[in-house]
């Protein structure tokens, strides 16, 4: 993480590509544009490999806006949202594909008795599912929030904060069970 914003490098098809995701709006338009600002991606934080970056030449590129929306139920009557349809947020984090499964996974379980004839099981598949998505759509906003600030404040947060979280191993365990969707029971009932 940089002060500047969240730093990532996701390595991409071909060799030598790389995705390297960059914020910005149609004023300000992101860092990544057709002259990559290899300077920038020079100054990698401390824990990161030293080496020279080439930002070469950019092979494809998109914008999107980030939202955080939750539906205000998952249920009605015998129509159920899951995935995108009752829950967006900030790819931080990548749960998003992860929540859309636990909602397939457990509206599954609803639908079998559904279909048996307990109808109450489609707003039970509500009531399971939407605490658990409402709690990373806050948590999503949030982390959100904070690699996007560029106020003093955070900026020096985002500088001591690594080092520090890197080493309380009770901490990183407790966020990668948190990122992973480990963090709680994917109930049915």
């Amino acid at each position: 993480m940089a002060s500047d914003g969240c730093r990532y490098s996701g390595r991409g098809p071909g060799r030598g590509a790389h995705r390297l995701p960059a914020r910005g709006t149609a004023d300000r338009p992101a860092l990544l544009r057709r002259d990559l600002p290899t300077d920038r991606l020079r100054r990698a934080p401390a824990a990161a490999p030293a080496r020279e970056l080439d930002g070469g030449k950019v092979r494809w590129q998109s914008e999107f806006k980030v939202s955080h929306r939750m539906a205000p139920t998952m249920a009605v009557g015998r129509v159920a949202l899951a995935g995108d349809a009752a829950h967006i947020h900030s790819p931080i984090g990548g749960r998003g594909m992860n929540l859309g499964i636990e909602d397939g996974y457990v509206f599954a379980a609803c639908a079998v008795d559904a279909l048996q004839g307990d109808l109450s099981r489609i707003a039970d598949y509500a009531r399971l599912r939407h605490a658990v998505d409402a709690a990373w759509v806050k948590t999503s906003r949030g982390l959100t929030g904070f690699v996007t600030d560029q106020s003093a404040k955070a900026r020096f947060l985002k500088r001591i904060a690594p080092p520090i979280a890197a080493s309380l191993p009770g901490l990183i365990n407790q966020a990668l069970k948190r990122g992973l969707g480990l963090d709680h029971p994917t109930a049915v009932r």
